[in-house]
């Protein structure tokens, strides 16, 4: 598997992240070039795109906040095709996502949160990160 950081917004890249974001939500709307643009052009959000011999196989977002207690790099929108589940290309997507959030930041915290439904992407995590007893509150601005 081929992890790679997407810096233009390319019809491709499009594609492909339009293909994985039915696998994060039911709710999740296909996204322009125009927003990609954006995202992708952020200083401070950083867009991986994981691909094999088949085709698009994952992605995640980085986002680096800067706060009075220090800095904090949250891992977002990590997804795994489905048909490429069950064989070690989470842990490689995620190993990877923490590698990169350290050569972005070193000194931050890297946060991530899921939802307690994704018992085999929990599982995962518990190995590579510690649980924080926490809740989340989320109010659409729109």
């Amino acid at each position: 598997m081929q992890i790679t950081q997407i810096t233009i917004a390319t019809p491709e890249a499009l594609a492909a992240v339009n293909a994985l974001l039915p696998h994060l939500s039911a709710k999740a709307q296909p996204i322009t070039i125009e927003r990609l643009s954006q995202i992708v052009g952020s200083a401070d959000t950083f867009l991986f795109l994981a691909t094999d011999d088949n085709g698009t196989a994952g992605m995640f977002t980085l986002s680096l906040t800067q706060l009075p207690t220090g800095p904090r790099l949250w891992l977002d929108d990590l997804v795994l095709s489905p048909d490429r589940q069950g064989k070690g290309m989470g842990r490689q997507l995620t190993e990877t996502a923490i590698a990169e959030a350290r050569r972005i930041n070193p000194a931050a915290t890297l946060m991530l949160t899921s939802k307690p439904a994704r018992t085999a992407a929990n599982s995962l995590y518990s190995t590579l990160f510690q649980h924080k007893d926490t809740n989340v509150y989320q109010l659409p601005l729109s």
